[in-house]
């Protein structure tokens, strides 16, 4: 499995507290001591933390949170972002233009009140995105249908247009959707057998 460099400092960052505790680039990738993660790196808004985490990032640090991952290089193809809740137009597009995916876990957010993620916005730019289940503690269920039901839902009311996410697009997101978010070739199909 290809493996690559990424600063301990970041890599416990990103695993006890999410992007919303790290600060600006705080170790230099190429001379500190560092870890190997696998691929992909998952990047995430922690539903834990207060929305003024992540809305004032960018008055804290000069940048938002996916501005910093590309900063220090690690918003790349093999970056799969969880919740993405407060994207900017900004980020999406940077998203689309390093080929990174999300991994959107929209049961949790809204059991959080955390808000609704612009997956409509990103399906537009051709950000490559799947469902997740995010944990039975955060969202109540590891069921993918109720993520599939709730998807189009948030959706629609966000956007003010019914017409958005038919069954195809839904069903597409948690099967082949997820599946290529994740580089994978042999699973993400529903077929008869």
């Amino acid at each position: 499995m290809k493996k690559r460099r990424m600063p301990a400092l970041l890599l416990g960052c990103l695993l006890t507290a999410g992007l919303t505790a790290c600060g600006g680039p705080q170790a230099d990738p190429e001379n500190d001591p560092s870890v190997q993660l696998p691929n992909p790196m998952v990047a995430y808004e922690d539903a834990r933390f207060p929305d003024y985490e992540i809305t004032g990032y960018p008055d804290r640090e000069g940048m938002t949170p996916t501005a910093f991952l590309d900063s220090i290089g690690a918003l790349d193809e093999h970056t799969l972002a969880a919740h993405c809740i407060h994207m900017t137009e900004e980020d999406l597009q940077l998203m689309k233009r390093r080929g990174a995916g999300i991994a959107h876990c929209i049961c949790s957010n809204t059991k959080a009140g955390k808000g609704v993620a612009p997956m409509e916005r990103a399906r537009q730019l051709g950000v490559g995105f799947g469902l997740g289940t995010d944990g039975p503690s955060s969202g109540n269920t590891l069921s993918m249908f109720d993520q599939m039901r709730m998807l189009p839902n948030a959706q629609k009311t966000a956007n003010h247009d019914r017409s958005l996410f038919p069954a195809r697009t839904i069903v597409r997101a948690a099967t082949r959707g997820g599946a290529e978010v994740l580089h994978g070739t042999d699973y993400g199909y529903l077929a008869p057998g």
